[in-house]
């Protein structure tokens, strides 16, 4: 996927749904997840805040929200790659990555 704006407004939608029917158990995790979720707008956010506010991730997704028009920034990827790597791990749309101890 590229990270140009998405002009579609089909894949738009798409997009939006994508995240909601996925904390839904409707579609499985795709590998493209982290690009879909780089390439949501605020208001794509706000949108998906509303749809999981019954999900326990709905407040993680309104922190997001939050945090996004506080900043100013128009989309996901504008916060940078690892803050947003960072709140795709929050909203467990990536896998968490288990620490492991230096000492051995």
């Amino acid at each position: 996927m590229s990270h140009k704006k998405t002009a579609n407004l089909a894949e738009k939608y798409a997009i939006r749904w994508y995240f909601a029917e996925l904390y839904r158990h409707e579609v499985e995790a795709d590998p493209d997840r982290l690009e879909r979720f780089l390439l949501l707008s605020r208001a794509d956010v706000e949108w998906i805040v509303t749809s999981t506010r019954k999900h326990r991730v709905g407040q993680t997704w309104d922190g997001l929200h939050q945090l996004m028009q506080r900043d100013g920034h128009d989309y996901v990827r504008d916060i940078g790659i690892p803050a947003a790597t960072s709140w795709a791990i929050h909203l467990e749309l990536l896998p968490r990555v288990p620490n492991h101890s230096a000492s051995t």
